[in-house]
Protein backbone atom coordinates (compact mmCIF):
# COMPACT_ATOMS: atom_id res chain seq x y z
CA UNK A 1 0.00 0.00 0.00
CA UNK A 2 2.93 2.10 0.96
CA UNK A 3 4.52 2.07 -2.20
CA UNK A 4 0.66 2.84 -4.33
CA UNK A 5 0.69 5.62 -2.15
CA UNK A 6 4.41 6.70 -3.13
CA UNK A 7 3.57 6.19 -6.79
CA UNK A 8 0.70 7.95 -6.81
CA UNK A 9 0.76 11.37 -8.77
CA UNK A 10 -2.90 13.57 -8.52
CA UNK A 11 -4.09 16.90 -8.79
CA UNK A 12 -5.11 18.27 -5.67
CA UNK A 13 -6.65 21.89 -4.30
CA UNK A 14 -3.52 23.26 -3.99
CA UNK A 15 -2.02 21.90 -7.36
CA UNK A 16 -0.46 18.81 -8.62
CA UNK A 17 0.75 16.11 -5.66
CA UNK A 18 3.49 13.60 -5.63
CA UNK A 19 5.85 12.48 -3.26
CA UNK A 20 9.65 11.10 -3.26
CA UNK A 21 11.02 8.09 -2.07
CA UNK A 22 11.02 9.03 1.76
CA UNK A 23 7.06 9.41 1.28
CA UNK A 24 7.81 13.84 1.42
CA UNK A 25 6.01 15.39 -0.67
CA UNK A 26 7.38 16.92 -4.09
CA UNK A 27 5.11 20.56 -4.28
CA UNK A 28 5.63 23.93 -5.62
CA UNK A 29 6.53 26.36 -3.61
CA UNK A 30 6.04 30.19 -4.17
CA UNK A 31 9.39 32.53 -3.60
CA UNK A 32 9.27 35.50 -1.70
CA UNK A 33 11.69 38.50 -1.12
CA UNK A 34 11.45 40.60 1.35
CA UNK A 35 11.98 43.95 1.13
CA UNK A 36 13.74 47.27 2.79
CA UNK A 37 9.88 48.49 3.42
CA UNK A 38 9.02 45.17 5.10
CA UNK A 39 6.71 43.46 2.56
CA UNK A 40 7.03 40.24 1.06
CA UNK A 41 6.95 40.42 -2.83
CA UNK A 42 5.89 37.23 -4.46
CA UNK A 43 9.35 36.89 -6.97
CA UNK A 44 9.20 33.15 -8.63
CA UNK A 45 8.45 29.50 -7.77
CA UNK A 46 10.21 26.58 -7.03
CA UNK A 47 9.34 23.44 -8.51
CA UNK A 48 9.98 20.30 -6.64
CA UNK A 49 8.88 17.97 -9.06
CA UNK A 50 10.98 18.86 -11.92
CA UNK A 51 13.93 21.27 -9.30
CA UNK A 52 13.23 23.97 -11.59
CA UNK A 53 13.23 27.79 -9.73
CA UNK A 54 11.86 30.42 -12.18
CA UNK A 55 12.25 34.15 -10.90
CA UNK A 56 9.49 36.71 -12.89
CA UNK A 57 11.48 39.17 -10.92
CA UNK A 58 14.90 39.85 -9.80
CA UNK A 59 15.29 39.50 -6.12
CA UNK A 60 16.21 42.57 -3.93
CA UNK A 61 19.35 42.58 -1.50
CA UNK A 62 19.21 44.36 1.83
CA UNK A 63 20.87 47.20 -0.28
CA UNK A 64 18.09 48.17 -2.21
CA UNK A 65 20.21 46.27 -5.12
CA UNK A 66 19.47 43.77 -7.78
CA UNK A 67 23.42 42.97 -7.91
CA UNK A 68 23.92 40.04 -5.79
CA UNK A 69 26.28 41.01 -2.80
CA UNK A 70 29.80 40.19 -2.60
CA UNK A 71 30.36 36.44 -0.86
CA UNK A 72 33.08 34.31 -1.06
CA UNK A 73 33.87 32.90 -4.51
CA UNK A 74 33.54 29.61 -5.99
CA UNK A 75 35.50 26.69 -4.38
CA UNK A 76 39.44 27.91 -5.06
CA UNK A 77 40.80 25.08 -7.13
CA UNK A 78 43.20 22.30 -6.48
CA UNK A 79 46.43 24.06 -6.55
CA UNK A 80 45.10 27.53 -4.94
CA UNK A 81 43.94 28.12 -1.37
CA UNK A 82 41.45 30.82 -0.21
CA UNK A 83 43.32 33.63 1.71
CA UNK A 84 42.72 37.42 1.83
CA UNK A 85 39.52 37.23 0.16
CA UNK A 86 40.42 35.60 -2.82
CA UNK A 87 41.64 32.16 -4.58
CA UNK A 88 45.91 32.60 -4.26
CA UNK A 89 47.78 29.88 -5.75
CA UNK A 90 50.23 27.51 -3.02
CA UNK A 91 53.81 29.06 -3.25
CA UNK A 92 56.74 27.00 -4.42
CA UNK A 93 57.25 23.86 -2.44
CA UNK A 94 53.63 23.12 -1.67
CA UNK A 95 50.75 21.91 -2.76
CA UNK A 96 46.55 21.47 -2.69
CA UNK A 97 46.00 18.11 -4.10
CA UNK A 98 41.66 18.88 -3.90
CA UNK A 99 39.35 21.50 -4.47
CA UNK A 100 38.95 24.25 -1.61
CA UNK A 101 42.27 23.08 0.59
CA UNK A 102 44.77 24.33 2.13
CA UNK A 103 48.24 24.68 1.00
CA UNK A 104 50.56 22.23 2.31
CA UNK A 105 54.04 21.46 2.32
CA UNK A 106 55.22 18.59 0.12
CA UNK A 107 57.13 15.77 2.00
CA UNK A 108 60.20 15.11 2.24
CA UNK A 109 61.20 13.32 -1.10
CA UNK A 110 59.80 15.66 -3.34
CA UNK A 111 59.10 19.01 -4.25
CA UNK A 112 56.80 21.63 -6.74
CA UNK A 113 59.32 24.52 -8.30
CA UNK A 114 55.85 26.16 -9.49
CA UNK A 115 53.30 27.90 -8.25
CA UNK A 116 49.81 26.54 -8.25
CA UNK A 117 50.86 23.10 -7.56
CA UNK A 118 48.10 20.35 -7.22
CA UNK A 119 50.72 17.75 -6.94
CA UNK A 120 54.22 17.69 -5.71
CA UNK A 121 57.07 15.70 -7.82
CA UNK A 122 59.17 12.87 -6.64
CA UNK A 123 62.81 13.99 -6.61
CA UNK A 124 64.38 12.22 -10.11
CA UNK A 125 66.78 9.49 -9.75
CA UNK A 126 70.63 10.51 -9.05
CA UNK A 127 68.72 13.43 -6.49
CA UNK A 128 67.42 13.87 -3.34
CA UNK A 129 65.04 16.10 -1.50
CA UNK A 130 66.21 16.33 1.88
CA UNK A 131 62.92 18.50 3.54
CA UNK A 132 59.71 18.59 3.17
CA UNK A 133 58.37 22.37 1.24
CA UNK A 134 61.24 22.22 -1.07
CA UNK A 135 60.82 24.06 -4.51
CA UNK A 136 63.53 21.80 -6.05
CA UNK A 137 65.78 18.42 -6.13
CA UNK A 138 69.43 18.42 -4.89
CA UNK A 139 71.73 16.42 -6.89
CA UNK A 140 73.60 13.57 -4.74
CA UNK A 141 77.30 15.33 -3.99
CA UNK A 142 80.35 13.47 -5.54
CA UNK A 143 80.78 9.78 -4.91
CA UNK A 144 76.44 9.31 -3.46
CA UNK A 145 73.75 8.16 -5.43
CA UNK A 146 69.74 7.64 -5.46
CA UNK A 147 68.93 4.90 -7.08
CA UNK A 148 64.67 5.47 -6.19
CA UNK A 149 62.11 8.05 -6.88
CA UNK A 150 61.36 10.32 -4.28
CA UNK A 151 64.56 9.87 -2.10
CA UNK A 152 65.12 11.97 1.08
CA UNK A 153 68.93 11.10 0.92
CA UNK A 154 71.61 10.04 -1.39
CA UNK A 155 74.08 6.82 -0.09
CA UNK A 156 77.49 5.82 -0.51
Amino acid sequence: LLQAVLNSEFEGLTGNIQYDENGDRLGSYRILNFQANRTLVDIGMFDAPNDEVTLTTAPIFPSGSTDVPWGRPMPCAPGYEYEDDKCRPCPRGQFAAASDSTCVDCPAGSFTSAEGASICSSAPLGMHVPESGSSKATDCEAGLYSDELGAVTCEE
